[in-house]
């Protein structure tokens, strides 16, 4: 239990892991999608694959849920897939891509923020972050201080020390971008 007056980053531990994001054990594991949740890309096909039809169905069933079966940019949606196969027990699908998707830094803010106010809404301790924009074109040093103002403002709303992710895993295949994340948060994450 976190005193009233804690900030996030007084409790959150930051880990930087070269891996497959799908051997992590979690409680909440981000994939980027495209808006009509259809999972015919990298991580999205090996999601599909190792949950199977459960998993499957349970996209569709999210995909109705919402409004036009179109998700908005920038936003995400959640599933359980405690039950299934894989690490995590609930896939945090974020809407990261649709047919103009203009890959800037506000853009990977908003997927970002997106990603961890699901983990919030389901209570996960620990959530598995992809590290997203390589392809989109966004430079790694972009992409990091990114994370560390998005970690910042969210250090800085009043219930923050309630917020219950307490381990934020980064994962990639990648060492470069990590590195370049950790560079960063170490440097700058805690300055005032």
């Amino acid at each position: 239990m976190h005193a009233d007056d804690d900030r996030w980053l007084d409790f959150l531990e930051l880990h930087y892991r070269k891996q497959d994001l799908f051997t992590i054990e979690a409680d909440a594991l981000a994939i980027p999608v495209n808006v009509v949740l259809n999972l015919n890309y990298t991580l999205g096909k090996k999601l599909a694959q190792l949950g199977g039809r459960v998993l499957v169905e349970r996209v569709q069933a999210a995909k109705q849920a919402i409004p036009g079966a179109r998700m908005t940019l920038g936003t995400a949606t959640s599933i359980p897939i405690a039950d299934l196969p894989l690490q995590a027990k609930r896939a945090v699908l974020v809407a990261w891509w649709n047919e103009t998707t203009d890959y800037d830094q506000n853009h990977l803010f908003k997927c970002y923020a997106a990603a961890l106010r699901a983990a919030f809404a389901h209570g996960a301790t620990s959530l598995v972050l992809p590290i997203l924009g390589g392809r989109g074109g966004v430079k790694s040093t972009d992409r990091a201080r990114v994370i560390c103002d998005l970690l910042q403002q969210f250090n800085q709303l009043k219930p923050s020390g309630t917020f219950p992710v307490e381990h934020l895993i980064f994962a990639d295949l990648n060492a470069a971008p990590l590195d370049a994340i950790e560079r960063e948060l170490d440097r700058n994450l805690y300055r005032d």
